[in-house]
């Protein structure tokens, strides 16, 4: 009985060959675009969801002289350490500078040297707070002391090969000087989607960035490139925690202010959400609009909406045609 079903079926779409290709093209392309713009959709909407809970970024809203508005997502550097010490729903703080900002870094090993792209200059706490996955070394504390260096899989790879990273003698040249750092641990940006991908990851109590930033401790208003991360305890009330934030500024920074006729907002942007951000003046790259987003699914919709329309139509007509027929 199956058989004969399937004989006639066959039958009917060899001697109906227009419809039975309109048909299968407009699904088949029609399913293959949608599940293509449900991959990209799906890829997007997945960054930084390996963080833990309560993960937020500190970024700023500035106010100059004259009154036009500047959005960033980083702020000064004493920001992280001030709101960890004083505010009690923060459980720890952490920051995350882009060394490139302040000019080109190179990496020296065996006789060989390389401009390194990406590299980061954090607060240990940062992998209290931020996941990586950490595949090599030091798993608990990355960062233990101030002459350590996390490497990136790919350039541990291209460093020393097959050879095992942790324990190799580096030297990275920075802004703050050149120095040597000994590989603590590796670990793989591909494992997980997220905005943050350094090539490297050295600590802000090293040598040469201790002084450094040191030097800005009491810069509430300017020096705006540290990225600033908090965990907050479960349950908090995220408008009381930027509340008091905003209070700490103000009790630090109110001369700064004066001086600079200027002013800052701070708030806290859940992790989850960086990614589809790009209302921010200096952005990460890569950031998509959640508007862009929604117009991929809208769009996605309508073309399996049109498929299933046309499906419909053919049926229809071929129906009529076999009503003629009879």
């Amino acid at each position: 009985m199956l058989k004969n079903y399937i004989k006639t079926t066959f039958r009917g779409m060899v001697r109906n060959r227009l419809f039975t290709s309109i048909n299968i093209l407009g699904l088949s392309i029609s399913i293959a675009c949608c599940l293509l713009i449900f991959l990209y959709v799906s890829d997007q909407l997945n960054y930084d969801r390996h963080h833990d809970d309560d993960i937020y970024r500190i970024t700023s809203s500035i106010t100059q002289k004259g009154g036009s508005n500047l959005n960033i997502p980083t702020t000064s550097v004493p920001v992280a350490p001030a709101v960890q010490a004083q505010i009690p729903e923060i459980e720890i703080a952490g920051r995350i500078i882009d060394s490139e900002k302040f000019g080109k870094d190179v990496i020296f090993y065996d006789n060989e040297s390389f401009y390194i792209e990406n590299g980061a200059v954090a607060d240990s706490s940062i992998f209290q707070i931020l996941n990586f996955d950490i595949i090599s070394g030091n798993q608990e504390m990355p960062l233990p002391n101030p002459s350590s260096v996390v490497l990136e899989s790919t350039w541990a790879r291209k460093l020393f090969g097959n050879e095992p990273a942790i324990g190799k003698i580096v030297k990275i040249s920075t802004i703050a000087g050149e120095f040597e750092f000994k590989v603590s641990a590796v670990y793989n940006k591909t494992t997980y989607s997220s905005h943050i991908n350094p090539s490297f990851i050295i600590s802000t109590s090293s040598a040469g960035w201790r002084d450094y930033l040191s030097s800005l401790s009491d810069q509430w208003v300017t020096n705006n490139f540290a990225a600033a991360y908090v965990k907050c305890y479960p349950n908090t009330n995220i408008d009381n925690v930027e509340s008091e934030i905003d209070h700490i500024f103000r009790n630090n920074g109110a001369s700064d202010i004066k001086a600079f006729g200027m002013d800052k907002k701070m708030s806290l942007q859940a992790s989850e959400e960086i990614h589809t951000d790009v209302n921010f003046s200096s952005n990460i790259d890569g950031t998509v609009s959640k508007t862009f987003i929604n117009v991929l699914i809208g769009i996605g919709a309508l073309i399996l909406a049109l498929a299933c329309v046309i499906y419909v139509n053919v049926a229809t007509a071929q129906a009529s045609n076999r009503a003629l027929e009879v």
